[in-house]
């Protein structure tokens, strides 16, 4: 379990590089939230983000959300659409 293998508290810049590497233009998860809005220089998350993830540590608790999702194959035009190979995965939220 994820929760027995973190030894420490998770740091501010722990958070703030784990945001500069998601990437711009992906589906946005469960809190509609773009990439690009977490990363915005004008809004800074990291420091309520790890004062939450370390909470989720500590209680050992993760959020329902965080363990639901929508997965949708997309063909993306290369192959064959029958081919299980050639389709990419798409997750989505559950409503």
């Amino acid at each position: 379990m994820l929760f027995c293998r973190i030894r420490s508290k998770i740091t501010v810049s722990e958070t703030e590089a784990a945001l500069r590497k998601m990437k711009s233009g992906k589906a946005t998860g469960p809190d509609d939230l773009p990439a690009d809005l977490w990363k915005s220089k004008g809004w800074c998350p990291a420091d309520w983000l790890t004062e939450f993830f370390n909470q989720v540590v500590a209680e050992k608790k993760v959020p329902e959300s965080w363990q639901q999702s929508t997965t949708i194959p997309i063909w993306k035009k290369k192959g064959s659409p029958a081919d299980r190979v050639t389709v990419q995965f798409a997750f989505f939220r559950t409503p």
